[in-house]
């Protein structure tokens, strides 16, 4: 049986490159780096906030697609269990406690809302870099990383990467095929 879900998160692919939002933290000098998504609203359906939480944080109309299997974890670090799991013909690709994850992409330049303070771009190798070292701003932009902001953050900040943004970097290095598959067949 499943856990109710209460909020649901997007792994959103733009022309090639991963988009999370980031910007400051509670933590003095630090950036994070956090899936779109948020809050299920009262007779919405995990598709429907989905796709409206992405709207609001970047402006895009996305398409969500539909992941080969689904995982539950019961922590961000832990094995993972494929589970059957979908909706509207849509299988998300994680569930974890009462979150679930969907796969995304739009042809499209994401732009800032009044809920997104930045918006990141990464490769898959940036994403793997920045979940495996700590890396600054000023680090991050002197490679020519990708970034929408309305101003420019200070470039002793570091970055950081929450859960969910290991979680998918866990899964492009432990299942590159999946990730390939997912984006390569839409």
């Amino acid at each position: 049986m499943l856990i109710q879900t209460k909020t649901v998160g997007v792994y959103l692919k733009v022309n090639g490159l991963f988009a999370f939002a980031f910007g400051p933290n509670q933590n003095e000098g630090k950036l994070g780096i956090a899936r779109f998504g948020g809050h299920i609203e009262e007779g919405e359906s995990i598709v429907e906030c989905a796709l409206r939480e992405v709207k609001e944080e970047t402006a895009l109309d996305v398409t969500l697609l539909s992941s080969p299997v689904t995982y539950k974890v019961d922590s961000w670090d832990s094995q993972l269990l494929e589970i059957d799991d979908e909706e509207n013909g849509i299988r998300p690709i994680l569930r974890i406690g009462q979150n679930v994850m969907f796969f995304a992409q739009s042809r499209h330049e994401p732009t800032l809302s009044n809920e997104t303070k930045g918006i990141i771009l990464l490769t898959d190798s940036e994403m793997i870099k920045l979940c495996s070292h700590q890396i600054s701003y000023g680090e991050f932009k002197s490679w020519g990383g990708r970034r929408i902001v309305r101003s420019e953050y200070s470039d002793d900040f570091i970055l950081q990467p929450l859960a969910q943004m290991r979680f998918l970097a866990r899964l492009i290095q432990e299942r590159p095929d999946l990730i390939k598959y997912v984006y390569q067949n839409v």
